[in-house]
């Protein structure tokens, strides 16, 4: 097999921008240099004036499968994560049947090293009967548990104090979390019913599930970890105050995730959206979204992820409780974010920081999240000055919508390089799958 060199490019990791040449042999970089000798033996791809990203790696999918293909799946949604530079996801529990032991993670691996254009891995979900299993659970099949304070897709929640204070206690295992109080929701809920009825306008989303749940719900997470010293990853953040409740925490083994729609949209947008924009947690007011984008320049955002979680046009445009929460955006997520490079919020390394070598770090995810000698050759190369203009027609997802429908970015994907392979080029899918499961550090 021909070694690949990547000539003239400008690397950004999380640590800096250099101008190197990058030889990828195999699966993995061999060597990155400011000079490699171009060589009839090598692939030769000029990079020059492009922008090399280490593969991003988002921490946060529902990719559907089994049991809800309808809306999406493996393949379809890994080939929208590869056209968007992304080079690996992993999964949510939420599936049919819910991912809450070995027997059914094994499962979903099998699917995924059948279908999958993208390297993945699973988390498994916590319930109400599951607690020895989750503590025991054996190494490397998982990256985490997941942990659903709130109800969301699925309607499963766990809240016992004393389950929580002991999985806290004695899991090896990072815990990832959708902290929203339930309690609070069902109140708001209520209140909201007995005025409308059933057709609770969408508007009133971020109301029912409101800053307050996230905020209880969260502070409570807080809490427990640092009582235990738990590795905990706070999910899809929504609200400015729920980082302000960790700046006593910089540096721990606790963390936190946005994600790219929070930092796109408030709630003055549902009038346009309507059930569109209906996720959970709610997109809330535009100071948040103001406020979460100068915190992008901070440590308090340690990751960014889509919370990409397909439902069908049809469900989507149901009235307000029939129409399920959850966004599409994995195709456009990183383009999302480098457009606020664009406009002065975050970084070129911090991209690179918070969508790929702080994930991998948080997960203990080998050999990727950086360009580096020896890792695999997972890569996102960019054209900072070309725009990528979204429509119908170039949508991967199976569901054939994204919020981030009739933008336009000003970038452009150009390669995606998966394991050393070049997977997407230039708008198309090469039809070159080389994902692996992927492998966790003990």
């Amino acid at each position: 097999m021909r070694k690949l060199l990547l000539k003239n490019g400008t690397v950004i990791n999380s640590d800096g921008v250099h101008k190197k040449d990058i030889l990828i042999s195999g699966n993995s970089f061999e060597k990155i240099s400011e000079n490699i000798p171009v060589s009839d033996n090598y692939e030769l791809i000029d990079v020059e004036n492009l922008y090399i990203f280490p593969g991003i790696i988002d921490t946060h999918v529902h990719f559907r499968e089994p049991g809800l293909t309808h809306k999406a799946t493996i393949e379809t949604e890994s080939k929208a994560a590869i056209a968007g530079g992304i080079t690996s996801v992993i999964d949510m529990p939420n599936t049919l049947p819910f991912a809450d032991n070995l027997e059914k993670i094994q499962q979903k691996k099998y699917i995924a090293q059948q279908t999958s254009y993208v390297n993945i891995g699973f988390f498994v979900g916590a319930t109400a009967n599951n607690l020895s299993e989750l503590i025991n659970f054996p190494k490397n099949e998982v990256a985490g548990i997941k942990l659903f304070l709130g109800k969301s897709t699925g309607n499963v929640s766990v809240n016992k104090i004393e389950y929580l204070q002991e999985l806290f206690q004695y899991s090896y295992l990072p815990i990832v979390v959708h902290a929203e109080n339930e309690d609070l929701i069902e109140k708001k809920i209520k209140e909201y019913k007995a005025t409308y009825g059933k057709n609770i306008p969408f508007k009133y989303h971020c109301f029912i599930r409101s800053k307050e749940a996230c905020l209880e719900a969260t502070k409570m997470l807080i809490e427990l970890a640092g009582k235990y010293n738990t590795s905990l990853h706070i999910l899809h953040i929504s609200t400015f105050e729920e980082l302000e409740l960790l700046q006593n925490f910089l540096n721990s083994n606790i963390t936190a995730e946005t994600c790219c729609h929070y930092l796109w949209f408030s709630n003055d947008d549902y009038e346009k959206y309507n059930g569109f924009l209906k996720c959970n947690p709610s997109i809330k007011f535009n100071t948040d979204k103001e406020k979460l984008r100068k915190f992008l320049s901070t440590d308090l955002i340690f990751s960014i992820a889509s919370d990409h979680a397909p439902h069908t046009i049809e469900e989507k445009l149901k009235p307000y409780f029939e129409c399920p929460s959850g966004l599409a955006n994995i195709q456009h997520s990183f383009l999302s974010v480098l457009e606020l490079y664009h406009l002065g919020f975050i970084s070129l390394t911090d991209i690179a920081k918070k969508m790929a070598y702080n994930p991998a770090m948080k997960f203990k995810i080998k050999k990727r999240g950086r360009i580096k000698e020896g890792y695999y050759a997972d890569l996102a190369v960019v054209d900072l000055n070309s725009k990528t203009f979204v429509e119908k027609d170039n949508i991967f997802s199976k569901c054939k919508w994204t919020v981030f429908k009739d933008f336009t970015f000003n970038s452009k994907i150009k390669y995606t390089i998966l394991n050393g392979k070049i997977v997407y080029e230039n708008g198309n899918i090469i039809e070159n799958k080389n994902s692996m499961l992927l492998d966790y550090e003990q």
